[in-house]
């Protein structure tokens, strides 16, 4: 993987997180439409977040290693 998917991937997880404080937010959940579709959004970006920290882990265990 390219050290520039990094930033992007990065931001992504912000974003993923920024979502997950969003949506439990009162004025959120009482409206559906932008709660429902950034409940979306949190599920779309998780799959890449669960991704990237695995990949994560894998680089910080070849660190460990060298």
């Amino acid at each position: 993987m390219s050290k520039s998917l990094i930033p992007k991937l990065e931001a992504i997880k912000q974003r993923y997180n920024e979502v997950a404080d969003l949506i439990i937010q009162p004025d959120v959940i009482s409206d559906q439409k932008r709660y429902s579709s950034l409940n979306k959004e949190y599920s779309d970006l998780g799959k890449i977040v669960r991704v990237y920290d695995q990949y994560k882990g894998a680089l910080d265990t070849i660190e460990e290693i060298r």
